[in-house]
Order: C-alpha cells, then structure tokens, then sequence
C-alpha cells in the first residue's frame, strides 16, 4: 500500500518496562487508523478481524483526537489517502 507507505513518521519517547526511555518512530496514528479501518472492509479478511481493525480504528481515532491536539485532522496533512477513505476517516475525528 502506498499511501500507508508515505504516511508522515511520527517520533515519540516510551518508557519500557525497565523504565528505561525507548524511542519509536511509527507511521502517523492518524494513517494508521485510516489503515485499520480499510483492513476493517476488506472482504478477504475474517470476519473477527474485520470487527478488531472496526474497533481498533474507532478506539485510537477517538484518542487521538482527544490525547493528542497537535495531530489535528488535516485532509491537507493526509492527502496521501485516497479520497473514500479520507472521507470515513473524518467522521472518526468529528469532522
């Protein structure tokens, strides 16, 4: 997929159970709810599959939008997604 392949990075600092910080730099949360909810349609995956990614996508979409202000829903920052997609992606984020 490559739009899921161009998505923006996203770099955060994590503490592991050490306690120890660990860096991680991960696909744009945004880009991967988008992803889990297009796997959520997918008529070749499981139907408990499809109902995970469903609630995986509805689950992290709304934190985002509530945890993290700085990654507002911008189509302009993810105009790498295809436009249906984008569009259902929206009404993830309350817009």
């Amino acid at each position: 997929m490559i739009w899921l392949a161009s998505a923006p990075s996203f770099e955060a600092i994590a503490i592991d159970k050490r306690g120890e910080p660990l860096r991680m730099v991960v696909s744009d949360p945004r880009v991967w709810v988008a992803h889990k909810l297009w796997l959520s349609k997918r008529k070749d995956r499981k139907p408990a599959e499809r109902q995970r990614d469903r609630e995986l996508a509805h689950t992290i979409g709304r934190l985002v939008a509530e945890y993290m202000p700085h990654l507002p829903f911008a189509s302009n920052q993810l105009q790498m997604l295809p436009k249906s997609l984008l569009k259902e992606v929206a009404l993830l984020f309350g817009r």
